[in-house]
């Protein structure tokens, strides 16, 4: 047994021993580190167990361990530089941290730092893939495709070659390249690399690309994928009416009405059910089944009334009645319906639209079908109901129906004589129908040159020829109004280059640039290069011809005719040189003059009140004497050098 002496000798000497040896302390930062880590991993292992497809949202928990991973790790950094072994180790935590808690930023420079001093360590395959992740949530689209390039370079042995394939594919999507996304995705599917569950994504992601991109055979084959078992309930919904979707666009009705009957009888999908019954309901009015349709539709609407479900339904009904059925009166009555269960709603609002035009073109037609005697409807009005069909109503057939009537019986308020600029307008109309909506490029380019020959000159007619590919040979009216500016501008430069001493030339030029002005403005009236003729006439009377008069006269027609255009107002301000004060504006700066006198008189008087006060006061304090508290400096601060 120890003595007390030997004893307290031997724990002073552990303490001590203790207190130099830095490897406990060394290890017990790395510890914490790791314990701090792993227990992170295991909070999202939890979060994921139970939300499979939550890859973003990071627990107050989670965030917590990997703020003190990145503490210990730094604190190893700080306090053993010297140390090789764990350095890399420490790095890459206090990255791979950053990554988890999502800061991007940081956790880049951190892999930046990890390759700069430890290239050749086993973790370099983990940094070079997740710093490329973390380039694309960060938004450097740029430099995460050179990432991946630099990874893809090492060949498919790469240990994160297919996730690296994955994360491409994303970057051609973001960077509207959707071909090379696919092509990604499906070299990977191909190679059979990923586990099931990346795969069952990848199906996913690739059945929505092949859908945007209108190819519903291939999406419809991804969505059907039987890795897609393994997503959970939400994705497994999404990629069943995915399906279902690509089947009515294939117009494989019987095959939807199916599969959206399964999904009614699921319980996994029992929060959904009232959305695939009334898609169900929908795709029968497709599939030809309108009173089985509208049987359905009616049945949702009326069991959950003032619902999103009602409004859906009722605008469904109501569009089967206006597209198939033609039973306008009915399909207003639906309309009126669906906004009336939710008017803010998608359903409600496109129900409101189509209601108004269908209320417009029903009233059109009724007047349009009065008695003989009664009135007719104008050519515009007709044209007015071929737009709302078009681009109101979403019939295109009867948009051209109703263009075909104009055009063979085109008129003017009931006259009987067509009215040209709502016949030209009807004919092209009705060939940019066949060519951007019908998609009959023979049928298109046929009316496009009937419009040509028929409507030479116009707007139209030099549309056409730009729609037909044809060099453009017909001029509008701004084409003419400008040829003929130029003409009469060119006049004015030839008078430039006539020798002064032919005197009798140049007034004949001067006579005939001025006629040349005026024909611009007369036979042009509407344009723009008729005013800018008249401007240019007033300037070579004023500072040519020395004619102010005549100046003043063409500014004066210039300011009436054209007074909001550019060279209008220049004419206003050329008939007004001089500055021009109303009676209000003297009457405010009078009320400012007055301010500014009340306002000086007061600080007159508040400046004499407070000297008054100061002379007062310096006046007592020579009378009372210095202070007896009075401290008299002797330094060199001091203004005066006391003795």
């Amino acid at each position: 047994m120890l003595r007390p002496g030997l004893f307290l000798l031997f724990a002073f000497a552990s303490f001590f021993l203790l207190q130099g040896c830095s490897c406990c302390i060394y290890y017990n930062h790395m510890f914490n580190a790791e314990r701090a880590w792993n227990e992170g991993l295991a909070l999202q292992k939890t979060r994921l167990d139970s939300l499979p497809t939550d890859t973003t949202w990071v627990l107050l928990a989670e965030r917590a361990k990997y703020d003190r991973v990145i503490e210990k790790c730094s604190r190893v950094l700080e306090r053993f530089p010297d140390d090789v072994s764990s350095k890399p180790r420490a790095v890459f935590l206090i990255a791979e941290s950053f990554r988890k808690k999502g800061e991007w930023s940081k956790a880049i420079n951190k892999y930046d730092e990890f390759e700069r001093y430890f290239s050749d360590h086993d973790s370099m395959p983990a940094v070079e893939y997740q710093r490329a992740f973390c380039l694309y949530k960060n938004r450097d689209f740029a430099i995460a495709r050179f990432a991946l390039d630099r990874i893809f370079a090492k060949g498919k042995d790469f240990l994160y070659y297919t996730e690296s394939l994955q994360l491409m594919s994303l970057l051609e999507e973001n960077a509207n390249m959707p071909d090379e996304a696919i092509a990604a995705l499906e070299k990977v599917l191909a190679g059979g690399g990923g586990t099931p569950f990346m795969r069952a994504r990848m199906h996913l992601r690739l059945a929505d690309l092949y859908f945007k991109q209108g190819k519903w055979g291939k999406s419809l084959e991804h969505f059907q994928a039987k890795e897609i078992l393994g997503l959970d309930v939400r994705e497994r919904g999404e990629a069943a009416i995915g399906a279902v979707e690509c089947q009515v666009f294939l117009k494989q009705f019987p095959s939807a009405i199916e599969a959206l009957e399964r999904l009614e009888a699921n319980p996994e999908f029992s929060k959904r059910l009232l959305d695939f019954q009334v898609r169900r309901g929908e795709v029968l009015l497709l599939a030809g089944s309108g009173d089985k349709g509208i049987g359905l539709l009616q049945k949702i609407a009326s069991g959950n009334p003032k619902t999103l479900y009602a409004a859906r339904a009722w605008y469904g009904m109501g569009d089967y009645e206006q597209l198939i059925r033609k039973n306008y009166p009915t399909a207003i009555v639906d309309y009126d319906s669906s906004w009336a269960c939710w008017a803010s709603s998608e359903w409600g609002r496109k129900a409101k639209g189509r209601r108004d035009a269908l209320d417009q073109v029903v009233s059109l037609q009724k007047k349009g079908s009065a008695s003989a005697t009664g009135p007719k409807l104008t050519s515009k009005e007709e044209f007015q109901i071929a737009e709302l069909f078009l681009f109101k109503l979403s019939e295109v057939d009867s948009a051209i129906r109703t263009l075909d009537r104009l055009v063979a019986t085109g008129r003017d308020s009931g006259a009987g004589v067509q009215d040209p600029e709502v016949l030209a307008r009807a004919h092209y109309a009705r060939a940019f129908i066949y060519d951007e909506f019908k998609k009959d490029s023979v049928r298109a380019d046929s009316l496009y040159g009937e419009i040509v020959a028929r409507f030479p000159g116009t707007d139209f007619a030099k549309q056409s020829q730009q729609n037909l590919g044809l060099r453009v040979t017909q001029r509008n009216t701004e084409d003419s109004a400008h040829a003929a500016f130029i003409q009469a501008e060119s006049l004015w430069v030839s008078i430039t280059l006539v020798p002064v001493d032919s005197i009798e030339r140049i007034d004949s030029l001067f006579a005939h640039t001025l006629r040349a002005y005026d024909s611009v403005a007369i036979l042009f009236p509407k344009t723009q290069h008729a005013a800018r003729a008249l401007w240019a006439k007033a300037w070579l009377y004023e500072n040519q011809a020395g004619q102010a008069d005549s100046a003043r006269v063409v500014y004066d027609l210039l300011r009436t005719q054209y007074g909001n255009t550019t060279w209008g107002k220049e004419a206003v301000e050329k008939l007004q040189p001089r500055l021009k004060v109303t009676d209000q504006e003297l009457e405010r700066l009078r009320r400012r003059l007055e301010q500014g006198d009340a306002s000086n008189e007061r600080y007159r008087k508040q400046y004499e009140e407070d000297m008054k006060k100061k002379q007062e006061a310096d006046r007592k304090k020579l009378l009372d004497g210095p202070s007896v508290d009075e401290v008299l400096e002797n330094d060199y601060n001091s203004l005066y050098d006391f003795q």
